[in-house]
């Protein structure tokens, strides 16, 4: 060997020594998938797509290498290849891959969500669920090569398709309903259960149980179904005998339960998710984890450079407005303004480059608040494990903690004097003023403080004597309150009103308040004058004729003088304005002093007598929030959307009268700042000022903030973790946290975290621990999924098409109403063949979806021929979104006629969609125009999406009457107007939500008539949400809803009087027995 050979010889062991190629144990891996021999078993891990043999012989490989989310593998039946669905485009398209790796090819394009489920048996095409054409998913059916349409397999019954597989005789077995895979121990309608579609087209249910049912696998002799239920408590896999119904349990693991199975193809062997691990079993066998491991990286560094530009989630400004904190990611930069430079000043560097204040890897910085001097900021940060008040010296960067418990501390204030720093305690939902000085903490105010997040809902008054807070009453209501600092007296309800006050903010003399609130349903801008001056008056010149004459001679005297004053430039109006900014100090200066006098030496005074009579109402525009008062006290800034179509800034007198609109845009946490002439906010991110006087917008300038970062996202991710599961068990409404142990199930996820690779890997992760509170309103969207970007998005013509029409062309089999192709001017009707779309040929046999990809608005030029020759037509396309609209409209027209023909036109029929306002003015518009005279009525809640509706459908429809009116010769009309007082029937079903679910509660309980339908699911509870520290979304429930009686209508519903189902095939043939059952009963009663 020679010398330089043995050399590198050398080098390359040491490489090896140094570097060994160790595999790493795969933990957390999900979506089992086996190949037909039961040999390999494909999985997602980090986001990619990964085989690995069964018998643990050799690492996993790495199938698929993309930066988008790639999961849900299924290995085709002769096992060439593996089909996945994957966020590349944005959203979940199915991709098919060799399973040996390879490039991936697209299969489905729709701009929506297109969910993998399985193979056909010989091959040839994919199973997958789709929303394409309705409310909920339904089955359809795609060539694996992508070159035909998808086929849709199911008829919409609105109900969600969740799973499938497809039998040996073509039929497919799938499951049904809208629970949630990661939701544990759910009992209700809502659940999932087994139905088969036979090769014919019909449904049948095989499962009817009150738990899930789901997850079905066909077995290889056509006879048997496996599946995943919770029947012993905890999911399992349970095999289902078609022929006899007969269920059998062939796993029985005692906790957790299983997740995702899969069967392998033409096989018996089964695998599946359990405790982070995949397992594999046989029926009759016992389950075996496989020991599967990975030589490989991440998707990606684990620690990144990362860079900001204008992305601040929080701000704020230094009261002498020179200085901008902001919040980026859960870190706190500084950042200079550079108008503070003289244009010959500036320094050689980018002054947008912000100042790091914070690093903490794996904490969370935020609410930043300036102290009165400019010299400190407090903040909050759960360094600890829970959030703590900090205070950061800005001249040395020094830290101090201020506060120590156990639970977390938020929204930090300094009080004017700069002796006391107030915040938020969540643990005993309370208000604290700390002394800096003394370490002293005084409780200032308690109550429940739902909204005690938002930095908008309390202030301190400009003297720090007094506290003025949100609070919610037992009704619900939210008030204002004022409290002394000191403790001294007992809080003032101020606002004692029925509607939601909030956001209150004093002027900066403190002799006024402003805020905003709902009242005759309309938001608007109040103002309460604290400490109102008595009227004066000036009698001298009311009885002038009865003066003295030389009164009058010397008031002319007077006058004269002031002339000559005025024309010796004596008089101090004529230096008004005269851009001096010196000059401009001094009357400032002398504003202040008259402050002082008029509040006795800057102390804020207040007449609590009759305060809440003082309100009065000084914006014009609905839709009103976020006041601030000009440091001047002559301005009311606000923010409003009159029309639903866009924020706009507005400013009033704060005496009323004059408004003016400012600007276009979200401004959020205003602030004034530098003397008043600058009006602080937050934009999309960037803190931008307007410069404010007397009422105008006199320009908007940037504080541009720019900065780069290093992140361990492994670090970060644990904070999230942390912050997601203490918010929970802190805020969620049920302290019991639904018999949850709270503690343990933050012990059980942890594992997870260390192994997590990618954002959705977190959501997937977050939403199993969210599930064992087994409630509602519960979830989690992350703000860097693949599939949040968006991709192209699908137009649609509002016609539908003939599957089984060969072609050339396409057939309209049907034009939906007042859609695309609905409209004035086009003349396209069912039967019709579509020979072109935007001048490229179409058929049957193609993937004609494709062009109209990004096309929803637009105008699509159609060539159309109906037996007479080809002509041009041209359709404005609408979104699929606005399409599922449209259906939506044609099914409660349908429902309408469907009432009218039961009942020879005696009962009206109206749905009611939501809980909402819309919902409000559709309803009032049509139940007093066109229901009013029927002789009964059927309100119909059905797939309604709650909100809070129900006091003001109960107002319309439970009003007792107790007299009659009317003028000379006219007919009497019974008082108050507008009292149903004639047959009523509500429908409900599972998919009746929230309010939907406590409007028929209230409905039996006031006896307004029977309920005909399915109980509904039992989801009921007020919710909120809150931000994690990159952005994402937590759903957060915080209010519970009881009958009377106790019951809790969370998990258990309500039941109707009527116990009625529907079946998707006679759905499909027309008939609708809930709505049938209830013109039957209506119809009776009124015989």
């Amino acid at each position: 060997m020679t010398r330089l050979a043995a050399a590198i010889a050398l080098f390359t062991l040491g490489l090896l020594l140094i570097h060994p190629a160790a595999a790493e144990d795969v933990f957390g891996a999900r979506y089992p998938a086996l190949s037909p021999d039961g040999r390999t078993v494909a999985f997602e891990y980090w986001g990619d797509i990964w085989s690995a043999p069964v018998d643990g012989s050799a690492p996993a490989r790495r199938l698929t290498d993309h930066l988008a989310f790639d999961e849900k593998p299924r290995f085709s039946p002769d096992g060439s290849a593996i089909a996945f669905v994957s966020g590349r485009s944005g959203n979940a398209d199915i991709w098919i891959i060799p399973a040996e790796g390879g490039v991936a090819r697209r299969v489905t394009t729709f701009s929506g969500h297109d969910n993998l489920l399985g193979w056909t048996t010989d091959g040839t095409g994919i199973i997958f669920a789709s929303d394409r054409h309705q409310w909920a998913s339904a089955l359809y059916v795609i060539d694996a090569h992508g070159y035909d349409p998808a086929h849709q397999l199911t008829s919409d019954d609105h109900y969600s398709i969740a799973d499938a597989a497809m039998l040996p005789d073509g039929g497919i077995v799938y499951s049904r309903g809208s629970d949630r895979w990661w939701r544990k121990g759910y009992r209700g309608t809502s659940q999932l259960d087994l139905w088969r579609l036979s090769p014919e087209g019909t449904n049948e249910r095989l499962t009817e149980f009150n738990g899930r049912d789901a997850w079905p696998m066909a077995g290889a002799d056509g006879k048997s179904v496996y599946f995943v239920s919770d029947r012993d408590g905890i999911d399992n896999i349970w095999a289902l005998e078609l022929d006899s119904g007969a269920c059998s349990q062939v796993t029985r693991h005692p906790d957790d339960g299983v997740q995702f199975p899969a069967i392998a193809p033409g096989g018996t062997m089964l695998a599946y998710e359990y405790d982070g691990g995949i397992y594999t079993v046989e029926p009759g066998r016992s389950p075996r984890r496989l020991a599967i491991t990975v030589a490989a990286e991440g998707k990606d560094n684990w620690v990144e450079k990362r860079s900001f530009d204008n992305q601040a989630s929080e701000f704020a400004v230094s009261p002498h407005g020179k200085y901008a904190v902001v919040e980026v990611e859960g870190d706190l930069w500084a950042v200079k303004d550079p108008d503070e430079y003289k244009e010959d000043e500036k320094p050689d560097q980018d002054l947008a480059q912000a100042w790091r204040l914070t690093a903490s890897d794996g904490a969370r910085e935020r609410n930043p608040a300036f102290s009165p001097d400019n010299r400190h900021v407090a903040y909050a940060c759960d360094a600890d494990g829970d959030y703590e008040i900090y205070i950061l010296d800005l001249a040395d960067n020094s830290t101090r903690q201020l506060t120590n418990n156990s639970t977390d501390d938020l929204n930090p204030r300094f009080d004017p004097s700069d002796e006391n720093v107030l915040y938020y305690n969540s643990g005993n939902r309370s208000i604290v003023r700390h002394n800096l000085e003394s370490d002293v903490r005084d409780v200032v105010a308690e109550g429940r403080f739902r909204q005690a997040f938002s930095n908008l809902d309390w202030e301190v008054s400009p003297d720090g004597r007094w506290l003025a807070y949100v609070d919610e009453l037992d009704d619900w209501s939210y008030e204002i309150f004022i409290v002394p600092t000191d403790g001294s007296a007992d809080p003032v309800d101020i606002t004692r009103n029925p509607g939601n006050e909030r956001e209150p903010r004093w002027s900066a003399d403190g002799s006024r308040l402003v805020y905003s609130a709902d009242r005759d349903r309309e938001s608007g801008i109040y103002v309460i004058d604290l400490d109102p001056e008595p009227a004066t008056y000036d009698l001298q010149f009311l009885f002038a004729d009865d003066q003295p004459e030389a009164d009058e001679e010397e008031t002319e005297a007077g006058d004269a003088d002031g002339e000559d004053d005025g024309q010796n430039g004596e008089d101090e109006d004529s230096d008004e304005d005269d851009g001096d900014d010196d000059d401009e100090g001094e009357d400032e200066e002398a504003g202040k002093d008259e402050d002082k006098d008029n509040g006795k030496d800057g102390s804020v005074v207040i007449d609590f007598e009759d305060i809440h009579l003082r309100a009065r109402r000084v914006s014009t525009q609905d839709n009103a929030g976020e006041p601030v008062i000009s440091t001047d006290g002559k301005w009311v800034i606000y923010e409003t959307d009159p029309d639903g179509k866009g924020r706009e800034v507005w400013a009033v007198k704060a005496e009323g009268g004059s408004e003016r609109k400012l600007a276009d845009g979200s401004f959020w946490g205003y602030n004034f700042a530098a003397k008043g002439k600058r009006l602080f906010y937050l934009d999309g991110g960037t803190v931008r000022y307007m410069k404010f006087s007397d009422g105008s917008n006199k320009g908007i300038e940037t504080y541009s903030a720019r900065g780069e970062y290093w992140l361990d996202k492994r670090a970060r991710w644990h904070q999230m973790y942390r912050e997601g599961w203490r918010t929970l068990g802190e805020r969620f409404y049920d302290k019991d946290m639904h018999g949850a142990d709270w503690d343990a199930v933050y012990e059980k996820y942890l594992p997870y975290v260390d192994h997590l690779g990618t954002p959705e890997e977190f959501e997937l992760m977050f939403s199993e621990l969210l599930g064992e509170l087994n409630a509602s309103h519960l979830s989690i969207r992350m703000r860097d999924s693949s599939y949040s970007t968006g991709g192209a998005s699908t137009g649609h013509l509002g016609l539908e098409f003939d599957q089984d029409f060969p072609g050339p062309g396409l057939k309209v089999s049907h034009v939906t109403y007042l859609g695309p192709a609905d409209q004035p001017g086009v003349e396209i009707g069912e039967g019709d063949i579509v020979l072109e779309i935007a001048g490229t040929p179409v058929s049957a046999d193609m993937r004609w979806l494709d062009l109209l990809d990004d096309m929803g608005g637009k105008p699509v030029p159609l060539t159309v021929a109906d037996g007479g020759g080809a002509r041009q037509e041209v359709i404005k396309a609408t979104s699929y979104g606005g399409y599922q609209g449209l259906l939506y409209r044609e099914w409660e027209i349908a429902n309408e006629q469907k009432v009218g023909e039961l009942s020879g036109g005696r009962i009206g029929y109206i749905h009611i969609a939501g809980m909402n306002r819309r919902e409000w003015s559709k309803f009032e518009r049509e139940f007093y125009s066109e229901l009013f005279d029927k002789d009964a009525i059927v309100i119909d809640v059905r797939f309604n999406g709650g909100g809070w509706l129900h006091e003001d459908l109960f107002e319309a429809l439970d009003r007792n009457v107790f007299g009659m009116a009317g003028p000379r010769g006219a007919e009497r009309v019974v008082q108050p107007p507008g009292a149903y007082k004639k047959p009523k029937a509500l429908l409900i079903n599972a998919r009746s939500y929230s309010d939907a679910e406590i409007f028929p509660a209230g409905w039996r309980a006031l006896g307004l008539g029977p309920i005909v339908g399915i109980d509904t699911g039992g989801a009921v509870i007020g919710t909120t949400g809150f931000t994690l520290i990159d952005g994402s979304w937590v759903r957060l429930p915080v209010e519970g809803w009881w009958e009377l009686d106790g019951r809790n209508l969370e998990t258990s519903g309500t039941a109707p009087d009527y116990y009625v189902d529907v079946h998707p095939d006679e759905l499909k043939a027309g008939f609708d027995a809930q709505l049938a059952k209830a013109v039957e009963l209506l119809l009776a009663e009124l015989q």
